[in-house]
């Protein structure tokens, strides 16, 4: 009861202040045509302008970071120049999310305010210095919806070698923010799982970041009404759960799935006999003790469970 009326009250004072809504697209957004998601967004901030502002991501992974920073500096500086940015709400979705960290932190150094920042699934870590700059800038508590069943964000893990935010998450509550998991079907995970070959066409990844970025909206309305529950998952902590007596990796192939948990895979091979567990980012961790695996693995499911 008591997160439905805070985020009941969010969501009024966003709809009654905001006047205007950015929403900054992530990599590839130069090629999508978002008016599907201008009415979802429409639907969550009736009345109000919707901005979607596109940007040159330039296709390849490096320029596309590089040109994230560039245009960062040049959405700061045309909110600085509006007649009041403390009636703008903020959205940045995968690389914007990168996009709009980056302005926020622009935007604090010089003094300005906004109505409130939104993260959905975005494509990058959050720092402390982030994160005290958020509040700086957001009158309304931040908003961050990640989802670890973004393949999109996977391929971010692939390259970057590290987790972020829109992955992961905050792994605990933090002050003047609300963080909400974005729930996903067998149905949406089949269809992010689109192959991606940008050398010889962009045509399913363009369908697979549409798909992601409606259905971030869809949670952020349903967060937004009340309809979802705030959740942290602290997964650098149960990766280390995860490792505890692990062994060195095994290259050998041929392991079967015994049970899967909230994206936590336990699997066996029988000769010769070892035991794996597979986080959601991906890292896998053996053991030759079948007891001392299912123990991490039960811990992992005791821990997420809160049981």
């Amino acid at each position: 009861m008591k997160i439905f009326v805070l985020s009941a009250a969010v969501i009024l004072a966003v709809n009654l202040a905001a006047k205007e809504v950015y929403f900054i697209p992530g990599w590839y957004s130069e090629w999508i045509n978002y008016q599907s998601h201008c009415k979802m967004l429409n639907k969550i901030f009736p009345g109000k302008e919707i901005k979607v502002r596109k940007w040159e991501s330039n296709r390849l992974w490096s320029n596309a970071k590089s040109s994230a920073t560039g245009f960062a500096a040049e959405l700061s500086g045309e909110i600085a120049k509006s007649d009041d940015p403390t009636k703008i709400t903020l959205i940045g979705h995968s690389l914007g999310g990168r996009i709009t960290l980056d302005c926020v932190n622009f935007l604090a150094a010089e003094k300005i305010r906004l109505k409130q920042i939104i993260l959905l699934g975005t494509a990058g870590t959050i720092s402390e210095r982030d994160i005290a700059n958020c509040r700086k800038v957001s009158i309304l508590p931040v908003i961050n919806i990640f989802c670890p069943d973004d393949n999109m964000l996977k391929l971010y893990i692939g390259k970057e070698k590290t987790l972020p935010l829109g992955f992961s998450g905050l792994p605990a509550k933090k002050a003047h923010f609300h963080q909400y998991r974005m729930p996903v079907s067998k149905e949406d995970i089949r269809v992010w799982q689109t192959t991606v070959i940008p050398e010889k066409t962009a045509a399913p990844f363009r369908q697979t970041v549409i798909h992601l970025a409606k259905k971030y909206l869809e949670t952020l309305h349903d967060a937004l009404s009340g309809n979802i529950p705030e959740t942290y998952i602290d997964l650098p902590l149960l990766e280390k759960i995860a490792a505890e007596n692990s062994i060195v990796p095994d290259k050998k192939l041929f392991f079967k799935t015994e049970e899967e948990f909230d994206n936590w895979i336990f699997a066996q091979r029988k000769n010769p006999a070892r035991y794996r567990i597979s986080s959601p980012s991906g890292k896998k961790f053996f053991f030759d003790d079948e007891k001392c695996a299912r123990n991490n693995f039960e811990a992992i499911k005791k821990h997420i469970s809160g049981k």
